[in-house]
């Protein structure tokens, strides 16, 4: 019996002395193509250095699992660039620049690794981050969407853009030293030639550097442990949609958020569900804390003036809760487990958070699966219903259109056998976009008894951008120039209606109004007008409630639109 008990002791420890062999294997092999990837996102060296860390330590906690995935790297870069992601989202990238930083006497970095690092810093993070991993990451454009949830013509359009940005920069700050030449027109046409031929060499130049040594360039100068970096002079800051609030005029009311015992808040942690209710999750320990979780849930009633405390259940020490909040009285905590890859369970309440109830992630509420817009159909397995174990599958060769709760509707669409998205219009139209290449788009107008195949407009695949009271249908695209196309659905023709550029996060309200930021500034865009909206400044992204708010975020305020079209009244919530 004890010889038994020392052979299983002695197996369990050879196994565990191979795991840790194979684990060191791996991090010899992968840590830099990561964490290069990582610098070249964020810019900063010792940020890059320990959020690969940190990925490799939550690898190495559950490595038994992860070492039998298809592609260990690829979980371990997506962790990464999930914290990259977070750290930027909460501003705290570029404060904390060398900060800490080791002196080593090491040669000075070349110029041109200076200026390629600042350009990369310099591009929006969508086009940076394409760029990053295309190109220093050897990720396919499929691979990246696939990872970043998007189209690939999106990934696509990004990397093009990014790569024509860097060119456009590196040309700017070499013309920029130079003496402007003199001459007239024929001067003039001369030099915009030599650029046009400046301008592809550089793109050029930097295509060579960025694939030929990405490693060598971008992170280490030489070879070494990943703790030994050459530091670099700190690149410029990516600009972000966060200016400086101006005086609002008496046209928009100020509206303060005071919360006792609580303390400074991140405003993009306030979620309004319609005018006058809002709830806040406000956790300082952050999800990767050695802490407990230690959030506070609060609520107003009267848009924001007053907050009351809510009691939530216990949470397991060092959860990482999702706040999700659906309406006035109905909000879940989606409660994942420390290094957990999905929720364990669900903490929800139907009555504004006088009561919890403790849901499995196998049988979640409703509303967590309909979701804040209501979406109560699905293209699922045949029987599923939306709200058990394994209902959101569509690996089978038949789907179904199920209503969430209730199962299948009883006509099915002709469409079934590929990747089907579902859009419910607030008039009661149910639309189907189908298939990723060749699309395929089908309307119902009767709750799903008869379907209508219609067409695209020629050349573009895209999604479905319906109105708040669902009359208004329209689809968007990216010409050859990058300028974003919007086309409108009329009867059963697409009209293209007006091009804008890119990052003026367009929110489509009622009767062919958009509001945009035009020029820094919001502003309503109807029949090829501008109104401008004074008060406000541009904002970050934006919604439209239920009830017909407009939900306009800067990143450190809120803006409430209240009202219909372009007629409405404007709150300004801040700290």
């Amino acid at each position: 019996m004890r010889s038994s008990s020392m052979t299983q002791a002695t197996t369990a420890k050879a196994a565990k002395a191979a795991q840790a062999a194979e684990f060191a294997e791996f991090y010899a092999a992968t840590f830099h193509r990561v964490a290069a990837q990582l610098y070249a996102y964020l810019g900063d060296h010792a940020e890059a250095q320990d959020l690969t860390q940190e990925a490799f330590c939550r690898a190495l906690d559950r490595w038994s699992l992860v070492s039998t995935y298809e592609n260990p790297a690829g979980w371990v870069r997506q962790v990464a660039w999930n914290l990259a992601t977070s750290r930027l989202r909460h501003l705290q990238v570029v404060k904390r620049f060398v900060a800490g930083q080791r002196q080593e006497h090491v040669p000075p970095p070349r110029p041109e690794r200076v200026d390629l690092t600042r350009a990369l810093a310099a591009l929006p993070p969508n086009h940076r981050l394409a760029v990053v991993l295309h190109h220093v990451g050897r990720l396919s454009t499929s691979e990246i969407a696939k990872q970043r949830g998007v189209a690939e013509g999106t990934v696509r359009s990004w990397l093009s853009r990014g790569r024509a940005q860097l060119a456009e920069q590196l040309i700017d700050w070499d013309q920029a030293a130079a003496v402007t030449p003199e001459g007239g027109v024929e001067a003039a046409v001369a030099k915009v030639r030599r650029r046009r031929t400046a301008r592809k060499a550089v793109l050029v130049a930097v295509l060579a550097i960025l694939v030929s040594v990405p490693l060598a360039v971008l992170l280490l100068g030489r070879s070494g442990a990943p703790d030994i970096i050459e530091p670099t002079p700190p690149p410029s800051p990516s600009p972000t949609f966060l200016p400086t609030p101006s005086p609002a005029p008496e046209a928009v009311e100020l509206r303060r958020i005071v919360l006792p015992d609580v303390g400074q808040i991140n405003m993009q942690d306030v979620r309004f569900v319609d005018r006058d209710h809002a709830w806040i999750w406000h956790d300082p320990c952050e999800s990767d804390s050695p802490t407990p979780s230690c959030g506070t849930l609060l609520a107003t009633a009267d848009g924001g003036k007053t907050w009351r405390r809510i009691t939530v259940p216990p949470l397991p020490d060092k959860a990482r809760p999702v706040f999700l909040p659906f309406d006035a009285n109905t909000a879940s905590l989606q409660v994942t487990g420390q290094f957990q890859d999905k929720p364990s369970h669900y903490l929800h309440t139907a009555d504004g958070g006088k009561t919890f109830k403790s849901y499995p992630v196998e049988r979640p509420p409703a509303a967590t699966v309909i979701g804040p817009l209501g979406g109560r159909y699905r293209m699922l397995c045949p029987g599923a219903t939306g709200l058990e174990d394994g209902a959101w599958g569509t690996d089978c060769e038949r789907l179904q259109l199920v209503k969430i709760g209730e199962g299948p509707v009883a006509k099915q669409p002709p469409i079934r056998n590929a990747p089907v998205s579902v859009d419910e219009g607030a008039d009661g139209r149910l639309w189907l976009v189908a298939g990723e290449m060749s699309q395929r788009l089908m309307v119902s107008e009767d709750s799903g008894k008869t379907w209508k195949e219609l067409s695209w407009p020629s050349g573009v695949h895209g999604y479905l951008i319906l109105s708040p009271d669902g009359k208004q249908v329209w689809t968007t695209s990216t010409d050859s120039t990058g300028q974003v196309e919007k086309w409108e659905l009329v009867g059963t023709q697409w009209v293209k209606r007006f091009t804008h550029p890119d990052g003026q996060f367009p929110i489509l309200l009622n009767a062919g109004v958009w509001l945009m930021n035009d020029a820094g500034t919001p502003a309503y865009f109807h029949d090829g007008v501008y109104t401008r909206i004074p008060g406000l400044t541009m904002y970050q992204y934006g919604h439209v409630l239920r009830d017909g708010t407009i939900v306009l975020s800067t990143g450190n305020e809120i803006f409430l639109g209240v009202g219909e079209g372009m007629s409405r009244r404007w709150v300004r919530v801040t700290q």
